[in-house]
């Protein structure tokens, strides 16, 4: 299960369908494994959670969850709120699923950061973001 907030996750599943026929699968083979891509545009973390479980009562239990999110929100609220808030949610997350690996995709630069008075600095938090996490 794969969510994501930006172009990437959907660039990334449409390159694997063109790549090859097992490519969104990640070159896993089919019914040994199924991948599902979630990718949801303008997706700021706090629809992370709902996300997920919108997506476990419909019957998809993640053994492995990669989550791009996060970006989104810099700008929004603090450096250490978003950090505390992600945290919180990733325990949560390992409470539901015990056994599940978490995969952590870093954030990335963005060309235009809406929120940003000066893009210089967001992108140093954004760093030190990805640090924390």
């Amino acid at each position: 299960m794969c969510f994501g907030a930006t172009l990437y996750l959907r660039f990334c599943f449409r390159l694997g369908d063109a790549v090859k026929t097992s490519g969104s699968q990640l070159g896993f083979p089919k019914g040994r494994v199924n991948v599902h891509w979630f990718g949801v545009p303008g997706l700021r973390w706090p629809g992370v959670w709902p996300l997920l479980l919108k997506n476990v009562r419909s019957g998809r239990r993640p053994d492995v969850l990669v989550i791009h999110a996060g970006g989104n929100d810099m700008g929004l609220c603090s450096q250490r709120e978003l950090v505390v808030m992600m945290k919180q949610d990733l325990d949560k997350i390992r409470q539901l699923f015990p056994d599940i690996i978490l995969v952590w995709s870093e954030m990335v630069p963005h060309l235009v950061c809406r929120y940003a008075r000066d893009g210089e600095r967001m992108d140093k938090n954004r760093g030190k973001v990805n640090k924390l996490m």
